[in-house]
């Protein structure tokens, strides 16, 4: 991906981070606080990660992207 953005594969979640896996493997902790009162989110990211789920993150400010909600 071109600039600060990076695709990564969802290995874990850990309320209120997810972990992602970057193409490189490098492994990367996006806090995603602004969700954790939010347990349809939460249940939908571990529904999606057996299924391998890539999220667009930016490499900057450790956030996902917004076309990366779930």
């Amino acid at each position: 991906m071109m600039g600060t953005e990076e695709l990564g594969l969802l290995v874990e979640v850990k309320k209120p981070f997810i972990i992602l896996e970057t193409m490189d493997k490098q492994v990367v902790r996006i806090d995603v606080h602004e969700e954790k009162d939010n347990p349809e989110y939460w249940e939908a990211l571990e529904a999606h990660m057996t299924e391998g789920l890539y999220l667009s993150f930016n490499t900057k400010t450790k956030q996902l992207s917004t076309e990366s909600e779930v």
